[in-house]
């Protein structure tokens, strides 16, 4: 099973840092300002930079905002750190907080403002994407619900104030902000649909073979591995090294992340060579792509597990796991408060969706620790097998589901489809269905979190849904048997 320490960072939308400087050197108009980047830059391990979202109407920005000269100054400088730090990974995650923050309450205070129609709906788009900025940040936090107002509010006002013919980015960005969100309410459906919606954006604009098109299907490849589909990840991901080797060259941040996804598809899939051979490009441009120390991290745990597959005994690569794993947690434990770590985080930003095989057999070996008595665990694992594929339970009426980061799977159940007879008040009887839910299991490590109860809820969701019409659910566990034995005893 996977660690949380090979997950790609959650969200970046990235272009390389030249483009960032360009693009705020036109916004700012001012060489102090690239200076300044720069410093960020140069004294910060940045694992990805993404272009400021300011629209092209914000270049008439220091005619419209009656600021000071001092407070605008400070509203771009903490703009361009906020974007630096805000995808910077975990290490500069909380300077992110607070510059972008920052610039949330200074363009709430502009609004306030009030010259001209002109320049009141130039505001408005800045605010837009002030409300888009903040959600990116709450989501790099795994604060996905508290994301969620302002990623929709922000889309929001970019339907009212935008041309949606010549301003793509615009909108798909926002809406695959709310791909994530959904993914971590767990409804996949809905999510890919999103995903899929946002990238026509851009293909609208450039076209669905346009290196600048390939390069942000990236995050729709991320949407794609969430929910378990890596074969179709694999295919979007492999444009993406393409498009990003074209437009930044081999020895860029957003390259190697690219490389990396792919190398992690592979892993999935089994193709542990082709796997191998992304890996290996990752840490051999690690430095002069000045890559972050926890993408490094990532690739090392990685390529551990890929060469132990391979049976490669030249290195002791069981030794270089187990030295990531340490590493990572002391990362964060210094930067994350430990989130991810056993986890801390809130277990609501996890998905919820259907097992692929593999995890599958993953959740049956993790539980077999509970309940498979004097059987091997291969024997278990078996056995588990024989039981999905009866009358009863074949053709889709017994369905596995995990709940997950999109690495390491917290917590598990099954959802049991059964015919029932209902009589309703007026003695009329009619069959409807119900599902029982049972194999409810979060291992050791996790438990004491919330991760059940969490994954509970949003399963009754699902439950309620129109994907699954029933009448009631029923609860199939040992728990509360055993809790009646002790209140006796």
């Amino acid at each position: 099973m996977l660690s949380p320490v090979d997950i790609p960072e959650r969200l970046l939308l990235v272009e390389p840092p030249e483009d960032v400087l360009r693009r705020f050197c036109k916004e700012a108009q001012s060489m102090w300002f690239i200076t300044e980047v720069r410093k960020a830059l140069l004294s910060r391990h940045l694992i990805d930079v993404r272009t400021p979202s300011l629209n092209s109407r914000g270049r008439k920005i220091c005619s419209s905002v009656p600021l000071s000269a001092t407070a605008l100054a400070a509203n771009i400088i903490a703009y361009g750190a906020g974007v630096i730090w805000i995808t910077g990974g975990i290490m500069n995650r909380q300077q992110g907080h607070e510059m972008t923050l920052r610039v949330l309450e200074l363009r709430q205070k502009q609004m306030t403002y009030f010259i001209n129609e002109l320049h009141h709906t130039e505001d408005e788009n800045l605010l837009a994407n002030g409300y888009n900025d903040w959600a990116v940040q709450l989501i790099n936090e795994g604060r996905y619900q508290d994301a969620k107002p302002y990623s929709e509010k922000s889309l929001e006002m970019k339907y009212r104030l935008l041309d949606s013919e010549t301003n793509q980015f615009q909108f798909f960005i926002s809406k695959i902000l709310l791909a994530f969100i959904l993914l971590s309410e767990g409804r996949p459906r809905i999510a890919l649909e999103m995903a899929l919606d946002a990238i026509q954006h851009i293909q609208k604009e450039k076209g669905p073979d346009h290196s600048f098109t390939l390069n942000y299907v990236f995050y729709v490849a991320n949407v794609w591995a969430a929910v378990g589909d890596h074969r179709e990840a694999l295919g979007l991901y492999e444009s993406s090294v393409e498009a990003r080797t074209k437009l930044f060259g081999q020895s860029n941040q957003s390259t190697l992340n690219s490389h990396f996804a792919v190398a992690l598809c592979l892993y999935h899939l089994g193709e542990y060579a082709q796997a191998r051979n992304h890996v290996d490009q990752c840490l051999k441009q690690k430095d002069a792509a000045n890559w972050g120390e926890e993408h490094v991290l990532r690739a090392k745990y990685l390529q551990a597990l890929v060469m132990q597959r391979l049976d490669d005994t030249n290195q002791n690569w069981e030794k270089q796991e187990n030295e990531s794993i340490i590493y990572r947690n002391r990362l964060l434990v210094k930067y994350g408060g430990g989130k991810w770590a056993y986890p801390g985080f809130d277990p609501d930003s996890l998905c919820l969706r259907e097992a692929t095989e593999e995890e599958k057999v993953q959740s049956w070996r993790n539980n077999s620790a509970a309940w498979k008595g004097k059987l091997t665990i291969e024997e278990y694992v078996g056995q588990q097998a024989i039981n999905g594929n009866q009358e009863l339970t074949r053709n889709g009426r017994i369905r596995y589901w995990i709940y997950t980061d999109g690495a390491t799977i917290y917590t598990s159940a099954e959802t049991l489809q059964k015919p029932v007879v209902v009589r309703s008040t007026d003695g009329k009887a009619t069959t409807e269905w119900s599902y029982g839910v049972a194999g409810v299991f979060t291992p050791v490590e996790f438990r004491r979190h919330g991760c059940a109860s969490s994954m509970m809820r949003k399963l009754a969701l699902w439950l309620d849904s129109d994907e699954a019409p029933c009448q009631f659910t029923v609860l199939w566990s040992a728990v509360e048997v055993i809790r009646r034995v002790f209140d006796v005893i």
